[in-house]
């Protein structure tokens, strides 16, 4: 899915296929990573509505209320069961394994 919003934003083709055979595995990963520190598109906006949400609770809630964090108003398309924190190489077979089953090709 991730291929599909970097070419919705025009980065590596008009379509998937297209962005598939012309971006590397190795690229791919560092827009992953990258899009992980610095979102964009309308992840950006929901993370700058949740600061602003955050914001307003925050100042106006109540004495011995706890402050809320952004992430308590991010918007949840889905359930997201917990997750345990995964190792670098276990996030990059992971994600090689997602780029294989995308492409129906293993990566190099």
């Amino acid at each position: 899915m991730f291929a599909h919003k970097l070419v919705r934003y025009g980065i590596g083709g008009r379509t998937v296929e297209e962005l598939i055979d012309v971006m590397t595995v190795e690229e791919f990963l560092r827009w992953m990573a990258f899009f992980s520190l610095e979102p964009f598109g309308d992840d950006r906006a929901v993370w700058h509505n949740a600061m602003i949400l955050a914001q307003n609770y925050n100042m106006n809630r109540g004495k011995g209320k706890r402050v809320l964090t952004p992430d308590k108003f991010l918007v949840q398309f889905r359930s997201h069961k917990q997750k345990q924190a995964q190792s670098m190489e276990q996030m990059e077979r992971a994600l090689r394994a997602q780029y294989t089953a995308m492409t129906g090709r293993a990566p190099n």
